[in-house]
């Protein structure tokens, strides 16, 4: 079971500029609350079933999948659906992601249709994740969902990580374009450190 929440009084896109670039993030509203409740089941040693469910001052959204995993493959399928700005969409989701552990990289595609606002919609995305030694890694993602009002329809990034000894370094390049096909990009440098690496256990 997780349960996490987020509340702010200011649009969270005023500190954050990357927010039109994420998977998933905060609406970018004056004001809000928003509350998620995730749980998972391990119905088998390969099949497993995950639920999500949103409340939110902006938006709402409940999704439950269902996987299948064995050998290094995993498939997945479901249903979402989600409100934002009075319209609702309805999707069957599905995917499949897979492992070549001696070279560190997964590779992973999902695919959505439904409908939006009374009318056919899909969305689809993709995923890579390298880990290239102990100290570097790789990530590619890309998302198109047009359905969507808080980031751009059409969004990716490339992030390279170096774990220096303590803590990691990410450079991440972002793009994406909007409704207009007016082409957004930006470059992000950060460093983070765990609680455990400052006093390991």
């Amino acid at each position: 079971l997780n349960l996490s929440g987020a509340f702010w009084n200011a649009a969270p896109a005023n500190f954050d500029a990357f927010e039109i670039f994420a998977a998933d993030p905060l609406p970018n509203s004056t004001s809000g609350s928003r509350i998620d409740f995730g749980l998972g089941l391990r119905v088998s040693r390969s099949l497993s079933l995950f639920g999500n469910f949103r409340f939110g001052s902006d938006a709402a959204s409940n999704s439950l999948q269902l996987r299948y995993r064995s050998q290094g493959l995993e498939l997945f399928g479901g249903v979402f659906t989600g409100t934002q700005l009075g319209n609702t969409v309805y999707l069957v989701q599905s995917g499949v992601a897979t492992e070549f552990e001696d070279a560190g990289l997964r590779l992973s595609f999902g695919t959505g249709l439904g409908l939006w606002a009374s009318n056919f919609t899909f969305e689809s995305n993709f995923g890579l994740s390298w880990e290239l030694a102990d100290e570097f890694g790789l990530g590619l993602s890309l998302f198109y969902q047009p359905w969507r009002s808080d980031v751009l329809p059409l969004r990716g990034s490339l992030e390279f990580r170096v774990a220096p000894g303590l803590g990691t370094v990410f450079l991440t390049g972002f793009a994406g374009l909007d409704t207009l096909n007016n082409f957004n990009w930006g470059l992000r440098l950060s460093y983070r450190i765990t609680l455990e690496e400052i006093f390991p256990s």
